[in-house]
């Protein structure tokens, strides 16, 4: 159920046709994926890996979203 918590905030403003569907999500084993924000063991958040797909999107950590919400979510602006 904390997997869950976690998807739905990472992707909270994503455009829906981005978001996995739940039975994919399950057959997956998606709950055990490390999230952009999260803790990779050693008190330091793992850095995100994000690409400028063009035409205003963003892929961050596997996770397509435009770029408006990108800069939302995490704070910054891309490169």
């Amino acid at each position: 159920m904390a997997g869950i918590e976690r998807y739905a905030t990472e992707v909270q403003g994503t455009e829906r046709r981005y978001i996995k569907q739940p039975a994919a999500w399950l057959n997956g084993k998606r709950w055990t994926d490390e999230f952009a924000g999260s803790n990779n063991g050693n008190g330091h958040a793992k850095p995100a890996q994000v690409k400028d797909l063009g035409n205003g999107m963003m892929d961050v950590d596997g996770v397509r979203m435009d770029r408006r919400t990108y800069e939302k979510r995490y704070g910054r602006h891309a490169n």
